[in-house]
């Protein structure tokens, strides 16, 4: 009985883990975790939801350049308070408490957000897959020829539509040239080219293009790295 006894009491304790043994391995996960965090905030950040937060302090940078430049132009002693790599323009965050005080600020944001917002709407209906869909969807179907002495309510809709259809072409390409228009005429006010060095000239055309397309393409990127979350309502067969 007593080896018996002695026997079970061994195979207890080769199979129960010490304390000790508990607490290395706590330990082991906690230093794990914290190696690995890094790594996983860099994935969790450049992966749907959480490159949108990425992309979405993109479009508050790049709104905000905007509108400082803007404000700037209105009046060259306004300061900057946006800080911009490599740009020595004195910008420091404090100025922002002088610019959120000032109409005239405010004005030139609205201003902004109206050149950024057309920008980015246009860019956001170039899509030539969804444009080559509706084209496959329909480059099968012919409408049939009218028979003689019948009025013909297709092919003057057709040509309603074509007139139609250029008209807001024009129009909204017109509408288009002139905002980047503006946005390049405020950027080279901002940043200009003439009679600087050949770093500095390279910065500032770094610069030109951020200001004029940044916003716009940062938001557009946003909807784009939203979409994949947006909620899915799949609708069942009866």
């Amino acid at each position: 009985m007593a080896l018996g006894s002695k026997a079970s009491t061994n195979g207890h304790r080769s199979t129960t883990q010490s304390p000790g043994s508990d607490a290395a391995s706590g330990i082991g996960r906690v230093i794990v975790l914290i190696l690995t965090t890094p790594a996983r905030l860099i994935n969790w950040l450049t992966t749907p939801p959480g490159n949108a937060i990425m992309i979405g302090l993109g479009v508050l940078y790049f709104g905000a350049v905007s509108a400082e430049g803007y404000w700037q132009a209105m009046n060259a002693n306004n300061p900057a308070f946006v800080p911009k790599p490599f740009v020595s323009d004195a910008a420091d965050l404090k100025f922002f408490f002088t610019a959120v005080i000032a109409p005239s600020f405010w004005m030139a944001t609205v201003v902004s957000l109206i050149v950024q917002g057309i920008q980015a709407f246009v860019l956001r209906e170039i899509d030539i897959a969804k444009a080559k869909a509706e084209y496959e969807a329909i480059k099968d179907y012919r409408v049939p020829d009218p028979e003689e002495g019948q009025l013909d309510l297709a092919e003057y809709r057709r040509k309603r539509l074509k007139t139609v259809g250029m008209r807001t072409v024009r129009t909204r390409g017109a509408l288009i040239a002139l905002t980047y228009a503006i946005d390049a005429g405020i950027a080279l006010w901002n940043y200009p080219v003439m009679g600087q060095s050949t770093g500095e000239l390279v910065i500032n055309l770094v610069w030109i293009l951020a200001s004029i397309f940044g916003t716009e393409a940062m938001i557009n990127l946003f909807w784009n790295a939203i979409a994949p979350i947006k909620p899915q309502v799949e609708v069942l067969p009866n």
